[in-house]
């Protein structure tokens, strides 16, 4: 697989994924501050303090909620909703 360029901000800002390094696999250029090839981990290290991440937070939660509970958000009620056919927890079970 190649190497995939993204243009961000306008242009100021370039961001290369490498699928096939073993290490880091994105680089970044800033145009405006000149800084060039800047390696990164992954894309949360991409975002680092610029962007809040919040919603990062509360992801493993909601993960681990789906799988137990089988809870989804339902976009035409705006609220979550069990889906228990494939929770891994079903009403009245003790354990898993």
């Amino acid at each position: 697989m190649t190497d995939q360029e993204y243009k961000l901000y306008g242009g100021d800002v370039t961001m290369v994924f490498k699928p096939n390094s073993t290490k880091y696999r994105y680089t970044v250029d800033d145009a405006i501050s000149g800084t060039k090839g800047v390696s990164v981990r992954g894309v949360t290290s991409v975002l680092g303090s610029i962007i809040a991440k919040p919603d990062l937070m509360t992801w493993p939660m909601n993960m681990a909620n789906k799988f137990l509970f089988g809870t989804r958000f339902d976009e035409t009620l705006k609220e979550y909703v069990h889906d228990w056919k494939d929770a891994a927890l079903q009403p009245g079970a003790s354990s898993l």
